[in-house]
């Protein structure tokens, strides 16, 4: 539904949409709220900001209220940038447009609230089935009170692997636990689970069953549904997830300075000396698996810096240092555009934390923003540390590469200086890990 008071300028908008989506008008705040009421929920409502008696924030603020599944997208004048910019933020506004929206930006907007709308949907369909479940688990308990013990024991089975479905971490889970459940339930006339890359399915039951077989049947399989469904969506979100990473970590390789065997090998470089931290400073398992695959993105901002200077075979002078430097400020802004586009914001949320920050130093002589001590996020600091070590003792085009004592000695130098004294302190005790990774590199360089 478009809402403008400007009939002219709403049907121009109108015309742009046409081609791939059904289109309702309204002109007015009140006669928006009246069409949603006769023929909504709509998928997307995109409003004007500016419009007498009810504003475009006071109208989406009562559809967030009545139908908070409709995607609202603002369009606004500049006069009015900071107000929708404040609604955005209280979230009352799923995007916002400038008058006269661009034709290709509008249509992308709406097709991410259809989208957004449609997971809603599917969020929401999810939810009711789960209440469904755990209130037919409920009912089953209340019938079950009272029976035999080999009935209660029978709920306690029920029970037990209603818990493992929901613990599932893959397809395969779900089908071995929602075999083992119908043959704790039903024993030989238990239906036979079937699974594909779609989901794990429960073909029909053969025999008559018993009320109460039938109730648990049912909570089995919606149980078995709902874990299977979830596992599939989650699949697809990490596919999205990894085809991005993948994405901008070839992005960076093509303009490394060296090959993209340096990536990998800070990889490693940061996952050691985050594991080696835990537990302390709230670093878990998730946080040496998301680092590892962030590190390779911390350098992405070199893309936009000249092969003048990138690929340059001696040391850089001070103008050219200049222009270097901006590339963490520049990779940051890259990774912080793709988080504002809805994506990933665990391994994306971290390579930007650790992109922006792995320049800067321990005693606040660093860049871009002259950061210190435990201002700079953890993984800034690990980076750093991952960072340094890698490039002493890797061959560049302006230097040789160092032994791994030379490095040590640096590092430990640098103590207190660009490093964290905890991390050095820590490379320190795992420096023969590191040594292994840099020995293992060389003897499998060209020659």
């Amino acid at each position: 539904m478009l809402v403008d008071d400007q009939a002219d300028f709403v049907e121009g908008v109108r015309q742009m949409l046409v081609p791939r989506f059904e289109v309702r008008l309204a002109h007015s705040g009140v006669e928006a709220l009246n069409r949603c009421e006769r023929e909504g929920p709509f998928a997307v409502v995109v409003s004007d900001f500016a419009m007498p008696g009810m504003t475009g924030i006071e109208l989406f603020t009562e559809l967030r209220e009545r139908w908070p599944d409709t995607a609202r997208i603002m369009l606004t004048g500049c006069a009015d940038l900071g107000l929708a910019l404040e609604a955005l933020e209280q979230g009352a506004i799923f995007r916002f447009l400038t008058k006269p929206p661009s034709p290709t930006r509008l249509v992308e907007c709406v097709v991410a609230g259809v989208q957004r709308h449609h997971e809603s949907a599917c969020e929401r369909a999810l939810t009711e089935q789960l209440a469904f479940a755990q209130e037919s688990l409920r009912s089953f308990n209340e019938i079950l009170e009272g029976r035999l013990e080999h009935e209660l024991g029978r709920l306690v089975e029920l029970e037990r692997h209603a818990g493992e479905l929901a613990r599932a971490g893959s397809l395969e889970e779900v089908l071995e636990h929602t075999t083992s459940a119908l043959r704790a339930l039903l024993g030989a006339r238990a239906p036979e689970v079937v699974a594909d890359q779609r989901g794990v399915y429960v073909r029909p039951a053969a025999g008559e069953l018993a009320a109460g077989e039938k109730r648990a049947l049912a909570i089995l399989e919606s149980s078995s549904r709902l874990a299977s469904e979830s596992l599939v969506r989650q699949r697809e979100r990490e596919s999205g997830r990894r085809a991005t990473l993948a994405a901008l970590v070839s992005l960076a390789r093509h303009r490394d300075d060296e090959t993209g065997a340096h990536l990998s090998r800070v990889s490693q470089y940061c996952a050691m000396l985050a594991q080696a931290l835990m537990p302390a400073h709230g670093v878990d398992e998730l946080f040496v698996e998301r680092i590892a695959l962030a590190a390779p993105l911390h350098d992405i901002g070199k893309v936009a810096i000249p092969d003048s200077i990138l690929f340059k075979p001696g040391r850089l002078d001070e103008s050219e240092w200049v222009i270097m430097r901006t590339h963490a400020a520049v990779g940051a802004n890259i990774l912080k555009d793709a988080l504002a586009e809805g994506e990933e914001t665990g391994v994306l949320a971290l390579a930007h934390e650790l992109t922006w920050t792995h320049h800067e130093r321990w005693d606040g002589a660093g860049y871009p923003r002259r950061l210190s001590g435990t201002d700079i996020p953890m993984a800034g600091r690990i980076m750093s540390v991952a960072d340094c070590y890698d490039a002493l003792t890797s061959e560049r085009p302006y230097k040789h590469a160092w032994t791994h004592a030379e490095a040590v000695a640096y590092l430990t130098e640098q103590r207190g200086g660009a490093f964290d004294p905890e991390l050095i302190d820590l490379f320190l005790a795992h420096q023969d890990e590191f040594e292994d990774v840099q020995r293992r590199a060389r003897q499998t360089s060209p020659s």
